[in-house]
Protein backbone atom coordinates (compact mmCIF):
# COMPACT_ATOMS: atom_id res chain seq x y z
CA UNK A 1 0.00 0.00 0.00
CA UNK A 2 1.25 3.47 -1.18
CA UNK A 3 2.53 5.69 1.70
CA UNK A 4 -0.40 8.43 0.93
CA UNK A 5 -3.18 5.75 0.98
CA UNK A 6 -2.03 4.66 4.38
CA UNK A 7 -2.42 7.94 5.83
CA UNK A 8 -5.81 8.34 4.20
CA UNK A 9 -6.86 5.27 5.50
CA UNK A 10 -5.74 6.21 9.12
CA UNK A 11 -7.08 9.60 9.10
CA UNK A 12 -10.39 8.06 7.85
CA UNK A 13 -9.67 5.22 10.57
CA UNK A 14 -9.27 8.37 13.66
CA UNK A 15 -12.05 10.14 12.01
CA UNK A 16 -14.27 7.30 12.56
CA UNK A 17 -13.18 6.06 15.90
CA UNK A 18 -13.31 10.14 17.43
CA UNK A 19 -17.44 10.14 15.96
CA UNK A 20 -17.97 6.79 18.14
CA UNK A 21 -15.42 8.24 21.21
CA UNK A 22 -17.30 11.32 21.36
CA UNK A 23 -20.70 11.38 19.60
CA UNK A 24 -19.23 13.64 17.13
CA UNK A 25 -20.73 13.72 13.24
CA UNK A 26 -18.18 14.85 11.52
CA UNK A 27 -18.81 16.77 7.99
CA UNK A 28 -17.68 14.46 4.67
CA UNK A 29 -14.23 16.31 4.63
CA UNK A 30 -13.81 17.12 8.60
CA UNK A 31 -10.58 15.14 9.08
CA UNK A 32 -9.41 17.64 6.69
CA UNK A 33 -7.30 19.39 9.49
CA UNK A 34 -5.89 16.44 11.39
CA UNK A 35 -4.66 15.07 8.23
CA UNK A 36 -2.35 17.65 8.16
CA UNK A 37 -1.26 17.36 11.81
CA UNK A 38 2.02 15.24 11.30
CA UNK A 39 3.97 18.16 10.08
CA UNK A 40 5.33 21.07 11.82
CA UNK A 41 5.47 18.66 15.04
CA UNK A 42 2.06 17.80 15.39
CA UNK A 43 1.41 14.00 15.74
CA UNK A 44 -2.07 12.65 14.93
CA UNK A 45 -2.81 9.87 17.50
CA UNK A 46 -5.44 7.90 18.52
CA UNK A 47 -4.32 6.41 21.93
CA UNK A 48 -6.97 4.17 23.93
CA UNK A 49 -5.31 3.18 27.25
CA UNK A 50 -6.50 0.17 28.30
CA UNK A 51 -6.75 0.78 31.82
CA UNK A 52 -10.32 0.39 34.47
CA UNK A 53 -11.50 3.55 35.01
CA UNK A 54 -10.50 4.88 38.56
CA UNK A 55 -7.71 2.82 38.80
CA UNK A 56 -4.19 4.86 39.43
CA UNK A 57 -2.74 6.11 36.03
CA UNK A 58 -6.15 5.36 34.33
CA UNK A 59 -6.56 7.89 31.36
CA UNK A 60 -9.30 6.19 29.10
CA UNK A 61 -10.33 8.86 26.31
CA UNK A 62 -10.78 8.12 22.01
CA UNK A 63 -9.62 10.94 19.67
CA UNK A 64 -6.76 12.40 21.57
CA UNK A 65 -3.76 14.16 19.68
CA UNK A 66 -0.47 15.16 20.56
CA UNK A 67 1.75 18.46 20.23
CA UNK A 68 4.90 18.57 20.77
CA UNK A 69 5.49 21.82 23.33
CA UNK A 70 8.54 23.40 24.58
CA UNK A 71 9.36 22.96 28.04
CA UNK A 72 11.08 26.07 28.95
CA UNK A 73 9.92 29.16 26.71
CA UNK A 74 12.09 31.67 28.43
CA UNK A 75 15.40 29.14 27.51
CA UNK A 76 18.02 30.75 25.77
CA UNK A 77 19.78 29.49 23.23
CA UNK A 78 19.45 25.81 21.54
CA UNK A 79 16.05 25.04 22.81
CA UNK A 80 15.03 21.37 22.50
CA UNK A 81 13.52 20.37 25.57
CA UNK A 82 9.54 19.40 25.05
CA UNK A 83 6.72 17.58 26.00
CA UNK A 84 3.67 15.82 25.00
CA UNK A 85 0.62 18.13 25.40
CA UNK A 86 -2.75 16.42 24.47
CA UNK A 87 -5.65 18.55 23.05
CA UNK A 88 -8.79 17.61 21.04
CA UNK A 89 -10.53 18.45 18.18
CA UNK A 90 -14.70 19.37 17.23
CA UNK A 91 -14.96 19.94 14.05
CA UNK A 92 -18.72 18.98 13.89
CA UNK A 93 -19.89 22.93 12.97
CA UNK A 94 -16.90 23.84 11.12
CA UNK A 95 -17.42 24.57 7.28
CA UNK A 96 -14.27 25.99 6.40
CA UNK A 97 -15.26 29.98 6.91
CA UNK A 98 -15.75 30.36 10.80
CA UNK A 99 -13.43 31.06 13.36
CA UNK A 100 -11.26 28.62 15.77
CA UNK A 101 -12.03 28.24 19.51
CA UNK A 102 -9.33 27.90 21.56
CA UNK A 103 -10.61 26.26 24.88
CA UNK A 104 -8.13 26.19 27.47
CA UNK A 105 -8.86 23.55 29.91
CA UNK A 106 -7.32 25.15 33.13
CA UNK A 107 -6.49 23.16 36.44
CA UNK A 108 -7.52 19.55 35.62
CA UNK A 109 -7.48 16.62 33.08
CA UNK A 110 -8.96 17.14 29.61
CA UNK A 111 -11.17 13.93 28.61
CA UNK A 112 -12.88 15.79 25.53
CA UNK A 113 -13.58 18.79 23.68
CA UNK A 114 -16.69 20.83 24.89
CA UNK A 115 -19.07 20.06 22.19
CA UNK A 116 -22.76 18.72 22.61
CA UNK A 117 -25.08 21.10 24.54
CA UNK A 118 -22.39 22.68 26.19
CA UNK A 119 -22.30 26.51 25.41
CA UNK A 120 -19.09 26.51 23.84
CA UNK A 121 -20.32 23.68 21.43
CA UNK A 122 -23.18 26.26 21.03
CA UNK A 123 -21.37 28.74 20.00
CA UNK A 124 -19.82 26.39 17.63
CA UNK A 125 -22.68 25.93 16.35
CA UNK A 126 -23.91 29.02 15.52
CA UNK A 127 -20.65 30.42 14.01
CA UNK A 128 -19.69 27.61 12.38
CA UNK A 129 -16.24 27.13 14.17
CA UNK A 130 -13.66 24.34 14.96
CA UNK A 131 -13.13 23.68 18.56
CA UNK A 132 -9.79 22.85 19.71
CA UNK A 133 -9.82 21.98 23.26
CA UNK A 134 -5.69 21.81 24.83
CA UNK A 135 -4.64 20.32 28.14
CA UNK A 136 -2.63 22.44 30.55
CA UNK A 137 0.93 21.54 31.34
CA UNK A 138 1.44 19.40 34.25
CA UNK A 139 -2.52 18.54 34.43
CA UNK A 140 -4.29 14.87 32.88
CA UNK A 141 -1.63 13.32 30.70
CA UNK A 142 0.44 16.82 29.66
CA UNK A 143 3.40 16.02 31.87
CA UNK A 144 6.80 16.85 31.14
CA UNK A 145 8.09 14.74 33.59
CA UNK A 146 7.30 11.37 35.37
CA UNK A 147 7.05 12.73 38.46
CA UNK A 148 5.72 16.52 40.29
CA UNK A 149 9.14 17.17 42.65
CA UNK A 150 9.56 20.32 43.77
CA UNK A 151 12.35 20.82 41.08
CA UNK A 152 9.81 19.81 37.93
CA UNK A 153 7.29 21.91 39.07
CA UNK A 154 9.32 25.42 38.42
CA UNK A 155 7.83 24.81 34.95
CA UNK A 156 4.31 25.30 35.91
CA UNK A 157 3.31 28.79 35.68
CA UNK A 158 1.01 31.22 34.29
CA UNK A 159 3.57 32.78 32.13
CA UNK A 160 4.75 28.94 30.29
CA UNK A 161 1.13 28.29 30.18
CA UNK A 162 0.67 31.36 27.94
CA UNK A 163 3.43 31.06 25.31
CA UNK A 164 2.34 27.23 25.36
CA UNK A 165 -0.78 28.86 23.83
CA UNK A 166 0.91 30.97 21.25
CA UNK A 167 2.96 28.14 20.08
CA UNK A 168 -0.37 26.13 19.76
CA UNK A 169 -2.02 28.67 18.24
CA UNK A 170 0.81 29.67 15.51
CA UNK A 171 1.86 25.91 14.59
CA UNK A 172 -1.86 24.52 14.34
CA UNK A 173 -2.63 28.04 12.13
CA UNK A 174 -0.13 27.13 9.89
CA UNK A 175 -1.26 23.49 9.16
CA UNK A 176 -4.86 24.66 8.92
CA UNK A 177 -4.32 27.15 6.11
CA UNK A 178 -6.55 29.63 4.99
CA UNK A 179 -10.08 29.69 5.68
CA UNK A 180 -12.27 29.00 1.90
CA UNK A 181 -11.98 32.76 0.92
CA UNK A 182 -8.44 32.75 1.39
CA UNK A 183 -8.31 35.01 4.00
CA UNK A 184 -6.41 34.14 7.67
CA UNK A 185 -8.70 32.09 10.36
CA UNK A 186 -10.03 34.15 13.36
CA UNK A 187 -9.29 32.54 16.74
CA UNK A 188 -10.45 32.89 19.93
CA UNK A 189 -9.73 31.89 23.40
CA UNK A 190 -12.26 30.44 26.13
CA UNK A 191 -11.73 29.44 29.49
CA UNK A 192 -13.35 29.52 33.14
CA UNK A 193 -11.94 30.24 36.10
CA UNK A 194 -8.30 30.07 36.00
CA UNK A 195 -8.14 29.01 32.39
CA UNK A 196 -10.38 32.01 32.17
CA UNK A 197 -8.22 34.25 33.53
CA UNK A 198 -5.49 32.51 30.65
CA UNK A 199 -8.34 33.31 28.23
CA UNK A 200 -8.44 36.99 29.56
CA UNK A 201 -4.26 37.48 29.50
CA UNK A 202 -3.91 36.08 26.18
CA UNK A 203 -6.45 38.49 24.48
CA UNK A 204 -4.15 40.69 26.44
CA UNK A 205 -0.45 39.74 25.36
CA UNK A 206 -1.42 38.63 21.77
CA UNK A 207 -4.15 40.97 20.62
CA UNK A 208 -2.87 40.14 16.59
CA UNK A 209 -3.38 36.24 17.70
CA UNK A 210 -6.60 35.89 19.62
CA UNK A 211 -9.51 38.30 17.89
CA UNK A 212 -11.94 38.04 20.87
CA UNK A 213 -12.38 36.16 24.48
CA UNK A 214 -14.97 34.95 26.66
CA UNK A 215 -13.79 34.92 30.20
CA UNK A 216 -16.25 33.38 32.63
CA UNK A 217 -15.61 34.04 36.28
CA UNK A 218 -11.47 34.71 35.67
CA UNK A 219 -9.85 36.01 38.75
CA UNK A 220 -7.41 38.59 37.43
CA UNK A 221 -5.84 40.12 40.67
CA UNK A 222 -3.43 38.16 42.15
CA UNK A 223 -4.53 38.16 45.98
CA UNK A 224 -2.41 37.01 48.91
CA UNK A 225 -4.41 37.65 51.53
CA UNK A 226 -7.89 36.41 50.10
CA UNK A 227 -10.63 37.68 52.81
CA UNK A 228 -12.73 38.92 50.25
CA UNK A 229 -13.99 35.38 49.17
CA UNK A 230 -15.23 34.63 52.72
CA UNK A 231 -16.95 38.50 52.55
CA UNK A 232 -18.68 37.00 49.27
CA UNK A 233 -20.03 33.90 50.97
CA UNK A 234 -21.67 35.42 53.77
CA UNK A 235 -23.41 38.09 51.03
CA UNK A 236 -24.65 34.61 48.88
CA UNK A 237 -25.81 32.37 51.62
CA UNK A 238 -29.63 33.63 53.33
CA UNK A 239 -29.41 34.84 57.07
CA UNK A 240 -30.90 31.57 58.69
CA UNK A 241 -28.07 29.44 57.03
CA UNK A 242 -24.93 31.72 57.64
CA UNK A 243 -26.14 31.67 61.22
CA UNK A 244 -26.46 27.74 61.20
CA UNK A 245 -22.82 27.53 59.54
CA UNK A 246 -21.59 30.04 61.98
CA UNK A 247 -22.82 27.49 64.84
CA UNK A 248 -21.05 24.76 63.27
CA UNK A 249 -18.02 26.59 63.40
CA UNK A 250 -18.10 27.05 66.87
CA UNK A 251 -19.32 23.70 68.07
CA UNK A 252 -16.70 22.04 65.86
CA UNK A 253 -13.69 24.94 67.67
CA UNK A 254 -14.88 24.30 71.01
CA UNK A 255 -14.16 20.41 70.50
CA UNK A 256 -10.66 20.65 68.52
CA UNK A 257 -7.14 21.51 70.63
CA UNK A 258 -4.26 23.28 69.54
CA UNK A 259 -3.36 23.64 66.00
CA UNK A 260 -1.45 21.36 64.51
CA UNK A 261 -1.95 18.37 66.17
CA UNK A 262 -4.76 15.60 66.08
CA UNK A 263 -6.18 16.94 68.86
CA UNK A 264 -7.94 14.79 71.90
CA UNK A 265 -10.45 12.44 72.38
CA UNK A 266 -12.85 15.09 71.89
CA UNK A 267 -11.44 16.22 69.00
CA UNK A 268 -11.02 12.62 67.50
CA UNK A 269 -14.46 11.40 68.31
CA UNK A 270 -15.59 14.83 66.04
CA UNK A 271 -13.12 13.79 63.14
CA UNK A 272 -14.64 10.51 63.33
CA UNK A 273 -18.05 11.94 62.44
CA UNK A 274 -16.43 13.37 59.12
CA UNK A 275 -14.46 10.29 58.87
CA UNK A 276 -11.49 12.43 58.97
CA UNK A 277 -9.55 11.12 62.00
CA UNK A 278 -6.36 10.98 60.08
CA UNK A 279 -6.15 15.13 59.88
CA UNK A 280 -4.15 17.34 62.05
CA UNK A 281 -6.69 19.81 63.54
CA UNK A 282 -5.80 23.02 61.08
CA UNK A 283 -6.01 20.74 58.04
CA UNK A 284 -9.49 19.80 59.41
CA UNK A 285 -10.57 22.94 59.93
CA UNK A 286 -9.93 24.10 55.76
CA UNK A 287 -11.71 20.90 54.66
CA UNK A 288 -14.71 22.08 56.64
CA UNK A 289 -14.04 25.76 55.47
CA UNK A 290 -14.03 24.51 51.54
CA UNK A 291 -17.54 22.72 52.56
CA UNK A 292 -18.59 25.24 52.64
CA UNK A 293 -17.36 27.53 50.05
CA UNK A 294 -17.65 24.87 47.69
CA UNK A 295 -21.32 24.46 47.76
CA UNK A 296 -21.87 28.35 47.13
CA UNK A 297 -18.74 28.30 44.33
CA UNK A 298 -21.19 25.58 42.53
CA UNK A 299 -24.53 26.48 43.30
CA UNK A 300 -25.11 24.06 45.92
CA UNK A 301 -26.07 26.36 48.95
CA UNK A 302 -29.47 25.22 48.31
CA UNK A 303 -27.95 21.77 49.36
CA UNK A 304 -26.25 22.75 51.89
CA UNK A 305 -29.25 25.10 53.20
CA UNK A 306 -31.72 22.61 53.32
CA UNK A 307 -29.56 19.92 55.36
CA UNK A 308 -29.35 22.27 57.67
CA UNK A 309 -32.72 23.29 57.99
CA UNK A 310 -34.13 20.09 58.11
CA UNK A 311 -32.05 19.88 61.61
CA UNK A 312 -33.48 22.72 62.96
CA UNK A 313 -36.50 21.85 62.08
CA UNK A 314 -36.03 19.26 64.06
CA UNK A 315 -35.20 20.61 67.27
CA UNK A 316 -31.39 20.04 66.87
CA UNK A 317 -29.02 21.74 68.57
CA UNK A 318 -25.00 22.57 67.67
CA UNK A 319 -23.85 18.69 68.31
CA UNK A 320 -26.93 17.85 65.72
CA UNK A 321 -26.32 20.58 63.49
CA UNK A 322 -22.59 19.14 63.28
CA UNK A 323 -23.77 15.63 62.33
CA UNK A 324 -26.21 17.53 59.59
CA UNK A 325 -22.69 19.22 58.32
CA UNK A 326 -21.29 16.10 58.70
CA UNK A 327 -23.90 13.87 56.38
CA UNK A 328 -24.18 16.86 54.07
CA UNK A 329 -19.93 16.97 53.12
CA UNK A 330 -19.66 13.29 53.00
CA UNK A 331 -22.91 13.21 50.57
CA UNK A 332 -22.27 16.50 48.72
CA UNK A 333 -18.49 17.18 48.84
CA UNK A 334 -16.44 14.12 49.43
CA UNK A 335 -17.23 13.30 45.87
CA UNK A 336 -15.80 16.31 44.43
CA UNK A 337 -12.15 15.78 45.88
CA UNK A 338 -9.81 13.94 44.03
CA UNK A 339 -9.67 10.82 46.06
CA UNK A 340 -13.10 11.01 46.96
CA UNK A 341 -11.90 10.66 51.02
CA UNK A 342 -10.62 14.11 53.15
CA UNK A 343 -7.13 12.48 52.86
CA UNK A 344 -6.77 15.12 50.11
CA UNK A 345 -6.16 17.55 52.89
CA UNK A 346 -3.50 16.00 54.03
CA UNK A 347 -0.34 17.94 54.04
CA UNK A 348 1.22 14.71 53.68
CA UNK A 349 -0.59 13.78 50.85
CA UNK A 350 0.08 17.01 49.14
CA UNK A 351 3.75 15.87 49.69
CA UNK A 352 3.80 13.37 47.39
CA UNK A 353 5.62 14.00 44.11
CA UNK A 354 3.65 10.48 42.39
CA UNK A 355 1.46 11.67 38.80
CA UNK A 356 -1.93 10.23 38.35
CA UNK A 357 -3.74 11.90 34.93
CA UNK A 358 -7.02 12.58 37.35
CA UNK A 359 -4.98 14.13 40.29
CA UNK A 360 -4.43 17.94 40.28
CA UNK A 361 -4.09 19.50 44.37
CA UNK A 362 -0.41 18.82 44.26
CA UNK A 363 0.17 21.19 41.13
CA UNK A 364 -2.59 23.97 41.82
CA UNK A 365 -1.84 24.65 45.49
CA UNK A 366 2.35 25.06 43.56
CA UNK A 367 0.40 27.94 41.70
CA UNK A 368 -1.13 29.36 44.67
CA UNK A 369 1.58 29.04 46.64
CA UNK A 370 4.22 30.52 44.24
CA UNK A 371 2.43 32.49 42.05
CA UNK A 372 -1.02 34.04 42.98
CA UNK A 373 -1.77 33.01 46.34
CA UNK A 374 -5.80 33.39 46.15
CA UNK A 375 -5.52 31.99 50.10
CA UNK A 376 -8.88 31.81 51.79
CA UNK A 377 -8.41 33.67 55.02
CA UNK A 378 -10.84 34.06 57.91
CA UNK A 379 -11.54 37.89 57.39
CA UNK A 380 -9.31 38.95 60.41
CA UNK A 381 -10.64 42.53 60.50
CA UNK A 382 -14.70 41.08 61.75
CA UNK A 383 -15.35 39.74 64.48
CA UNK A 384 -14.78 35.90 65.15
CA UNK A 385 -18.68 35.53 65.11
CA UNK A 386 -19.19 36.52 61.31
CA UNK A 387 -17.03 34.37 59.57
CA UNK A 388 -17.89 31.59 57.06
CA UNK A 389 -14.46 29.53 58.41
CA UNK A 390 -12.59 29.12 61.27
CA UNK A 391 -10.31 31.67 62.24
CA UNK A 392 -7.17 29.11 62.85
CA UNK A 393 -7.54 29.16 58.92
CA UNK A 394 -5.56 32.01 58.32
CA UNK A 395 -2.46 33.32 56.47
CA UNK A 396 0.11 31.41 58.46
CA UNK A 397 -1.61 28.27 57.94
CA UNK A 398 -1.24 28.29 54.01
CA UNK A 399 2.77 29.27 54.40
CA UNK A 400 2.96 26.56 56.67
CA UNK A 401 1.19 24.17 54.17
CA UNK A 402 3.28 25.44 51.13
CA UNK A 403 6.59 24.62 52.89
CA UNK A 404 5.30 21.20 54.29
CA UNK A 405 3.95 20.20 50.68
CA UNK A 406 6.99 21.59 48.43
CA UNK A 407 10.18 21.84 51.31
CA UNK A 408 10.89 25.37 50.45
CA UNK A 409 11.05 28.03 52.84
CA UNK A 410 10.35 30.68 52.21
CA UNK A 411 8.11 30.05 49.20
CA UNK A 412 5.56 32.96 48.43
CA UNK A 413 3.16 33.92 45.87
CA UNK A 414 4.44 36.51 43.33
CA UNK A 415 1.72 38.33 43.22
CA UNK A 416 3.15 41.49 42.12
CA UNK A 417 4.89 40.33 39.18
CA UNK A 418 1.28 38.41 38.23
CA UNK A 419 -0.20 42.16 38.07
CA UNK A 420 3.25 43.62 36.50
CA UNK A 421 2.37 41.01 33.42
CA UNK A 422 -0.96 41.55 33.27
CA UNK A 423 -1.82 44.71 33.84
CA UNK A 424 -3.62 43.64 37.16
CA UNK A 425 -7.15 43.90 36.67
CA UNK A 426 -7.14 47.39 34.36
CA UNK A 427 -6.77 44.72 31.36
CA UNK A 428 -6.62 47.88 28.97
CA UNK A 429 -7.70 46.24 25.86
CA UNK A 430 -10.82 45.33 24.11
CA UNK A 431 -13.21 42.22 22.88
CA UNK A 432 -13.31 40.48 26.08
CA UNK A 433 -16.70 39.31 27.77
CA UNK A 434 -16.11 38.96 31.27
CA UNK A 435 -18.94 36.76 33.17
CA UNK A 436 -19.63 35.82 37.14
CA UNK A 437 -22.26 34.72 38.67
CA UNK A 438 -24.02 36.63 41.49
CA UNK A 439 -23.49 34.19 44.37
CA UNK A 440 -19.94 33.46 42.56
CA UNK A 441 -17.08 34.04 45.47
CA UNK A 442 -14.32 35.10 43.07
CA UNK A 443 -15.93 38.00 41.54
CA UNK A 444 -14.57 39.60 44.08
CA UNK A 445 -10.54 38.55 42.80
CA UNK A 446 -10.96 42.08 40.86
CA UNK A 447 -9.99 45.40 42.92
CA UNK A 448 -12.96 46.62 43.44
CA UNK A 449 -13.02 50.42 42.08
CA UNK A 450 -12.53 48.16 38.49
CA UNK A 451 -15.42 45.93 39.42
CA UNK A 452 -17.87 48.55 40.19
CA UNK A 453 -16.59 50.37 36.80
CA UNK A 454 -17.30 47.63 34.59
CA UNK A 455 -20.62 47.31 36.48
CA UNK A 456 -21.31 50.69 36.13
CA UNK A 457 -20.03 51.12 32.33
CA UNK A 458 -21.16 47.61 30.95
CA UNK A 459 -17.69 47.11 30.34
CA UNK A 460 -14.26 48.34 29.88
CA UNK A 461 -11.66 49.26 26.91
CA UNK A 462 -14.48 47.77 24.66
CA UNK A 463 -14.96 44.52 26.41
CA UNK A 464 -18.08 43.55 28.13
CA UNK A 465 -19.00 42.33 31.64
CA UNK A 466 -22.27 40.86 32.87
CA UNK A 467 -23.38 39.73 36.37
CA UNK A 468 -25.56 36.70 35.76
CA UNK A 469 -28.12 37.35 38.16
CA UNK A 470 -30.26 34.73 38.77
CA UNK A 471 -30.37 31.69 42.10
CA UNK A 472 -27.59 29.48 42.33
CA UNK A 473 -25.85 31.42 39.22
CA UNK A 474 -22.48 30.15 40.60
CA UNK A 475 -19.06 29.71 39.54
CA UNK A 476 -19.00 28.76 35.35
CA UNK A 477 -22.47 28.73 34.97
CA UNK A 478 -22.56 30.25 32.04
CA UNK A 479 -19.72 27.33 30.45
CA UNK A 480 -22.39 24.20 31.55
CA UNK A 481 -24.79 22.30 29.16
CA UNK A 482 -27.73 24.97 27.90
CA UNK A 483 -31.14 23.53 29.17
CA UNK A 484 -34.56 24.30 28.10
CA UNK A 485 -35.36 25.22 31.83
CA UNK A 486 -32.60 28.01 32.39
CA UNK A 487 -33.23 30.97 34.18
CA UNK A 488 -34.13 33.66 32.07
CA UNK A 489 -30.70 35.68 33.57
CA UNK A 490 -28.67 33.19 32.12
CA UNK A 491 -29.91 32.71 28.82
CA UNK A 492 -29.93 36.84 28.40
CA UNK A 493 -25.90 36.43 29.45
CA UNK A 494 -25.50 33.94 26.81
CA UNK A 495 -27.41 35.54 24.05
CA UNK A 496 -25.02 38.91 24.53
CA UNK A 497 -21.91 36.55 24.84
CA UNK A 498 -22.70 35.45 21.24
CA UNK A 499 -24.16 38.63 20.12
CA UNK A 500 -20.82 40.17 20.86
CA UNK A 501 -18.55 37.87 19.41
CA UNK A 502 -20.99 37.55 16.24
CA UNK A 503 -20.25 41.45 15.67
CA UNK A 504 -16.76 41.45 17.06
CA UNK A 505 -16.03 38.54 14.36
CA UNK A 506 -17.91 40.39 11.77
CA UNK A 507 -20.01 37.25 11.43
CA UNK A 508 -23.17 35.91 9.19
CA UNK A 509 -26.30 37.16 11.83
CA UNK A 510 -24.38 39.76 13.48
CA UNK A 511 -27.05 42.49 14.72
CA UNK A 512 -27.10 45.85 16.90
CA UNK A 513 -23.38 45.65 16.78
CA UNK A 514 -23.02 48.75 18.69
CA UNK A 515 -24.85 47.99 21.77
CA UNK A 516 -23.02 44.24 21.35
CA UNK A 517 -20.31 45.82 21.11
Amino acid sequence: MASSQRRELRVALLSALVSVGSGLNSPADGGRSRQKLQELGVQNLLQVTPVAPGQPGASVWLGAQWFKQTLDHFKRGENTETFDQKYFVDDTHYDGSGPVILYINGEAPLYSAPGGSSFTGYMAQQMKAMIVAVEHRFYGDSHPFSDMSTSSLRYLNSAQALLDLRKFRITYDQQLGPRQDGTPHQWVVVGGSYAGSLAAWSRLRFPHLFAAAHASSAPIEAIDTFTRFDIQLQQSLPQGCQDMVRQVNQAIDARLGPANETGGESAITLKRIFDAEGLTNDDFSYLIADSVAIAVQYGQKGKLCDRLNQAALEGAGPDQLVEAFASYSKRVFYPTLETGKPEAYDAGYLQRPNIAAEKNARQWLWQQCSEFGWFQTFPAEQPAETGMRLKRVDRKYFSTLCTRAFGLKPLEPDVQTVQKNYAGAELNTSRIFFTFGRDDPWQSAWPEGALKRMEREGGHGGGKYMRIECDDCAHCVDLGHIGYDEQPALHATRAAILAAFQCWLDLPGASNCKEAS
